[in-house]
């Protein structure tokens, strides 16, 4: 079985998903010890910011609880779900 799950961001989510933002060092994302922000290649930084964003959303996504009956992530299925208990 194959599930699509598709994710929207307004701008401001971005900032959330920014490991600079984040706070995290460098070293964390596979610089060399002692790199710096400032001294960072910036089609290097780029990439290497974009695969944590992605893989941070992946986590994110891999930590929902799934709902044993319809399969989709709990969160989603609990905000709906009031939608079809109403008569």
């Amino acid at each position: 079985m194959l599930i699509l799950i598709s994710l929207f961001f307004e701008d401001g989510v971005h900032d959330n998903f920014d490991p600079v933002t984040r706070g995290l060092t460098p070293t964390e994302l596979g610089f060399p010890e002692g790199s710096t922000w400032s001294t960072i290649n910036d089609t290097e930084l780029l990439q290497r910011k974009s695969r944590w964003m992605q893989e941070e959303a992946e986590r994110l996504v891999a930590a929902l609880p799934v709902c044993e009956t319809t399969g989709v992530p709990a969160a989603q299925t609990m905000a709906h779900g009031n939608l079809f208990l109403k008569s």
